[in-house]
């Protein structure tokens, strides 16, 4: 028997920034976020008020009050990746323009008692709304050309509250519902995809796309990739930090960023591909909790969007406790991975000494390898990968367990080798 332990890295860790109510933000803490050009706009649910933060400084917007009889509340905030920004809520809609937000006319047709919840623009510049009104109905409207069309009649969209819709770069819109369906609108077109198409049980938090084209959908139910008129999902049990999944973000560099009911998590496409092609596949990535500095864990609630990238690359999350800022391109700590050590070894309950051309006796039923790595900064976050050539046709792993197991090795020459990496 061969031993072969290793170091594997580098893995950088980053604390980033945090904005909590220290900084001027609401005491309640539901934060949306939406970023333009040079800016990145914030709302705290059911308030009258928006944030700017642009060169460093904080600007605050309040809207004028919407009736005598009805308090003016802001539930949803969109951002068209320009320099346009909309609110929506009890007064339906209004625009940012020089710095002033003033409503949107024209919402007549809308309903005098109903409320905007998501908002989105499609790829011709149609701007989409979700309403709520004082009957519990759900609607899904359109703004072409100096007209509002309701689409939810005609279309038998789902009686669910619409919180989530994303405009793609085909010029589909995206719709995702509380009863965990997504509906996607295609050149006049609308398709219901529900649990049989694939789509996981629990309410859809977020959907985004990436620069390969794919488009994503967060939710209660984890993290699932549309791929022809099918839906893939990627869980816990494949290294998500919790099954909620309530943001998604692509940094410069191609990778993704998931904000989960546990933690973010940063992960390159190669891991998903894997993730998406095993259920039984665990991801390798970096991530980020309370330990890194962040106040609270990534909220999974509305309003939304959670997590926002702005123009300068940083990443924006919304979490419990405020907002946290990671900038992608720096994210320093410590480069020296985990030091390596195999500790012991069992033959069918019988301690060896663990040492290179160790030979076990015949008939050996049952083989135990202790190992460890050395963390001084997070042992909690060491985790390892390791194989036994001769019998292992991969890496197992990454795991946090400290013994590898192996039952019934037939008679033949193996090398056991492991490596520690923290994440």
């Amino acid at each position: 028997m061969v031993w072969d332990s290793c170091r594997a890295g580098p893995f950088p860790r980053e604390q980033g920034h945090t904005f909590s109510a220290r900084e001027g933000l609401v005491p309640d803490q539901q934060i949306a976020l939406a970023s333009t050009g040079d800016s990145v706009w914030v709302i705290s649910y059911s308030r009258d008020t928006i944030l700017r933060m642009h060169d460093g400084r904080t600007l605050t917007s309040r809207l004028p009050p919407y009736s005598r009889s009805d308090s003016t509340r802001i539930l949803s905030l969109f951002a068209d990746g320009g320099r346009r920004v909309w609110v929506g809520g009890s007064f339906k809609l209004a625009e940012e323009v020089d710095g002033k937000f003033s409503f949107v006319p024209n919402t007549a047709a809308l309903g005098d008692k109903s409320q905007v919840e998501a908002i989105t623009r499609d790829a011709g510049g149609d701007l989409w709304v979700s309403l709520t009104d004082k009957n519990s109905l759900h609607r899904v409207w359109r703004w072409r050309k100096g007209k509002w069309t309701d689409f939810s009649n005609s279309s038998n969209l789902p009686q669910y509250r619409c919180r989530v819709m994303y405009g793609d770069g085909l010029g589909r819109v995206w719709l995702g519902f509380e009863n965990d369906e997504v509906v996607i609108y295609n050149h006049g077109d609308f398709h219901i995809y529900s649990a049989k198409d694939g789509l996981p049980n629990g309410r859809v938090l977020t959907i985004a796309g990436d620069r390969a084209g794919h488009v994503w959908i967060g939710g209660e139910g984890g993290l699932t990739r549309f791929d022809q008129g099918h839906f893939t999902t990627i869980t816990a049990r494949n290294g998500l930090p919790g099954n909620s999944i309530s943001g998604i973000v692509e940094d410069d560099d191609g990778f993704l960023w998931l904000a989960g009911s546990l933690a973010i998590l940063r992960v390159n496409p190669q891991e998903l591909e894997k993730a998406l092609k095993s259920s039984l596949y665990r991801m390798q990535g970096m991530s980020f909790d309370a330990s890194d500095g962040l106040r609270g864990p990534p909220r999974q609630h509305e309003p939304f969007p959670s997590t926002v990238r702005a123009a300068d690359g940083r990443l924006w999350f919304a979490t419990a406790g405020g907002i946290a800022v990671i900038d992608p391109k720096h994210l320093p700590g410590n480069l020296l991975s985990p030091l390596v050590t195999i500790e012991a070894v069992k033959a069918d309950d019988h301690a060896l000494a663990a040492s290179a051309g160790l030979h076990l006796r015949p008939n050996t039923r049952n083989l135990e390898i202790a190992y460890a790595g050395l963390s001084l900064t997070a042992p909690e976050r060491v985790r390892f990968r390791y194989k036994l050539e001769g019998f292992d046709d991969d890496w197992r792993g990454p795991v946090s367990a400290r013994t590898a197991t192996y039952t019934n090795l037939p008679p033949r020459n193996y090398r056991f080798r492991v490596i520690a990496l923290q994440q």
